[in-house]
């Protein structure tokens, strides 16, 4: 199968992408934060300066100079930068993930999320407990003994406006996209009537996560495990980005990804699509110009793929492998996958959507061993997974993700 220059040209926009996304070298996007001046990634001395250059006409004013939101920028939005550094602020505004400028009362200790299981896992991870959840088939086990006390208020994009208002949080988190289908409406409203701010902002996308976490990690009261979640990112994608950077098209793996629907699977525009190409696949689909299409089950044949990974959104972890072998063996019995190299070579993959969550550079790692396990012999994608939750959720996580081990893959 020839590379085109579409599909060349989709595949470099994807790599452009999740190399600005995912740089190497420190953190590489700005703080959505008023006070964040010179539009770094962090709030410190030098957005000080920053406001003295702006306030003695030798700078021009940035989107986030206005430190204390007041219109003007002037010796009081350094005062409030002082108070941010020292960590004493009381009021924080913030740009969320649909753009909505949004003044906060801080350090928050009552949050509701109704965000899936992104929202409490990556709230645990901070190192809050939740007010309330919403209700999610795929909270993963191992996180049930610390939500089990938790009350449910709806689903995540039907939330109970009633319940959450019951419990008188200072703040409510949920998904982008809900918000910007107009789900939270009414809630809003109700929330804002009662003086509780609503944040909409994801966890889950790599072209979030650094900007994300941190916010939320100002917002709570918790810079350093901010951090802390980030530097891990940072550093197993920096890893992968370095043993996949010199692939040429020849050299990259045809792959089948299919998500959670029979022959779905991920396009341009998608992050697992971009997660592909950067850890070194290339799909057997990438002509087709949409994130999310489904394909005719013949040209999977046709196009027989190196590997095939399913990767079921909302599949429920387990202890032992056997929900998982079901699934790699009906895949196997489909008309005509017994004579794909993938599955004659033993290189057909359950990979658990667990594995991605709030950490996605732990999903990027599986991927890349399976696209490329001679440039990743040396690395253990469970363990790093294992360490994930020992470190931030103090838990040991010996669940079956992925079906055949990882250390078997070659």
């Amino acid at each position: 199968m020839r590379t085109t220059t579409n599909m060349r040209l989709m595949m470099t926009m994807a790599l452009c992408v999740l190399f600005s996304i995912q740089s190497g070298i420190a953190y590489n996007f700005a703080l959505d934060i008023f006070g964040n001046a010179n539009m770094d990634d962090t709030i410190d001395e030098s957005d000080i300066a920053f406001i003295r250059e702006i306030i003695g006409g030798t700078q021009k004013a940035t989107a986030f100079a206005d430190a204390n939101y007041d219109g003007r920028i002037d010796e009081k939005d350094i005062t409030q930068i002082q108070s941010i550094i020292m960590g004493n602020e009381t009021n924080l505004t913030i740009v969320d993930g649909v753009g909505r400028n949004v003044t906060v009362s801080v350090p928050i200790e009552n949050i509701v999320t109704i965000a899936g299981s992104y929202g409490p896992e990556m709230l645990l991870a901070l190192g809050i407990k939740p007010l309330a959840i919403s209700e999610s088939k795929s909270h993963a086990v191992q996180l049930q003994d610390m939500l089990k006390d938790v009350p449910t208020v709806g689903s995540s994009n039907e939330p109970d406006s009633e319940a959450i208002l019951g419990l008188n949080p200072e703040i409510v988190h949920c998904y982008e996209n809900f918000y910007k289908q107009g789900s939270y409406e009414k809630m809003e409203k109700a929330l804002n009537s009662r003086g509780i701010g609503l944040i909409a902002m994801d966890f889950h996308k790599p072209g979030n996560f650094d900007n994300a976490i941190r916010i939320m990690g100002y917002l709570l009261g918790r810079q350093e495990r901010a951090d802390s979640l980030i530097d891990f990112e940072e550093s197993n994608m920096n890893l992968i980005q370095e043993r996949t950077k010199n692939l040429t098209d020849e050299e990259r793996t045809y792959l089948y990804f299919e998500s959670s629907k029979d022959f779905a699977t991920r396009g341009p525009g998608d992050n697992t699509y971009d997660a592909i190409v950067l850890c070194g696949g290339r799909s057997i689909f990438d002509d087709i110009a949409e994130p999310y299409p489904t394909v005719d089950p013949e040209a999977i044949i046709q196009r027989d793929p190196h590997v095939v990974i399913k990767t079921p959104d909302g599949f429920a972890a387990t202890n032992n492998a056997e929900p998982l072998i079901e699934v790699l063996n009906s895949l196997k019995n489909r008309t005509g996958w017994q004579d794909l190299n993938a599955v004659k070579d033993g290189r057909l993959y359950f990979l658990n959507g667990g594995t991605r969550s709030v950490h996605n550079s732990i999903f990027c790692l599986f991927l890349a061993k399976a696209l490329h396990p001679d440039r990743f012999n040396d690395v253990d994608p469970e363990s790093i997974y294992r360490q994930w939750y020992n470190k931030f959720l103090g838990i040991d996580n010996n669940l079956v993700m992925v079906y055949p081990p990882s250390e078997s893959w070659q």
